[in-house]
């Protein structure tokens, strides 16, 4: 079943809305922790953050298109990029 994600603005012109990250970051603790606190490898985290860093949606620290602060998303084997980019 595929998961929405509620933090992804309509527009990429408009940025996520607060309330929408609140939500999508719950949901991304709630699974983490459902998980046992897994993580991905050093290698694959590297390789997300590489793809972050490399996309026009990269503003320093987050992401202009989801808000997430990207470096510990990718950590999160759950999560996957709203472009794409790298996948769960």
């Amino acid at each position: 079943m595929p998961k929405e994600s509620t933090a992804v603005s309509a527009s990429p012109l408009d940025p996520p809305t607060l309330s929408g990250m609140a939500a999508s970051f719950a949901a991304a603790m709630a699974q983490f922790v459902a998980s046992g606190f897994q993580r991905v490898d050093e290698q694959s985290h590297q390789l997300r953050v590489n793809q972050c860093e490399s996309c026009r949606h990269h503003k320093q620290i987050r992401c202009a298109l989801c808000g997430c602060f990207f470096a510990i998303k990718a950590w999160l084997p759950h999560e996957d990029c709203p472009l794409g980019r790298w996948e769960s």
